[in-house]
């Protein structure tokens, strides 16, 4: 299985963005393979599991969604739609069933894993949005660009995986294939309903701790 460039480079920021609830830090190996990305159309996704430490779960889960869909190349709406959509969710509920304990917890842990489409509402030193899917709406406060995004504007549309704004460029279609799969899942819109938002300068401290890990990810998604 093969995934491309752009794929390739949102993917990894997705994985950036867990870091802070991590033990490893990246170095030189991972910012070797994306850098080389820039003459390389596409890569093994093997390769790339390995050096960015994939879950081996995470690894066997996207492959199969690429063939639930017919494909044995990973792309970049493909990337965008499993991290957002129903396998990533059906995944992180039963892992806050089995592992977490506290409801409200456990909400916010399946909330900030989720890739989420976010309506930046304020923007500058405090980046905050609002997630909206039919009749919920969640507030979504202390959010964190990647350097090359850090220039936001209220109004605008943007992907969020934990504390991180994972990428601002994503079509109208990949959005509502995302929120369509999380208004089918009922723990997800329960958490929405009944948290109402959430803070990551206070949620396990991700906003300080995300800061920390982007700021020398210096690669572009396109």
């Amino acid at each position: 299985m093969l995934i491309t460039k752009n794929a390739a480079l949102v993917f990894s920021r997705i994985v950036v963005s867990c870091l802070p609830l991590k033990d490893e830090l990246f170095g030189k190996e991972q910012q070797g393979l994306i850098k080389n990305l820039k003459s390389e159309d596409k890569i093994d996704l093997k390769e790339f599991a390995k050096v960015f430490l994939l879950e081996k779960e995470t690894y066997q889960d996207i492959v199969k969604f690429a063939k639930s869909l017919g494909k044995n190349l990973v792309d970049r709406d493909m990337v965008l739609e499993f991290f957002g959509g129903r396998p990533h969710l059906q995944k992180i509920v039963r892992q806050i069933r089995n592992q977490i304990h506290g409801k409200k917890l456990a909400q916010q842990f399946l909330f900030a894993h989720i890739l989420i489409p976010v309506e930046i509402v304020s923007a500058g030193e405090k980046l905050s949005g609002i997630y909206r899917n039919g009749n919920s709406e969640f507030s979504v406060k202390n959010l964190v660009p990647f350097p090359e995004d850090a220039a936001m504007s209220v109004g605008q549309k943007v992907l969020v995986h934990y504390a991180a704004v994972i990428t601002t460029e994503f079509d109208r279609a990949t959005e509502e294939k995302i929120l369509k799969d999380q208004a089918n899942q009922e723990e997800f819109i329960s958490a929405c309903e009944h948290l109402g938002e959430i803070d990551y300068s206070k949620f396990m401290n991700l906003c300080e701790g995300t800061q920390t890990v982007v700021k020398n990810w210096r690669f572009k998604v396109s």
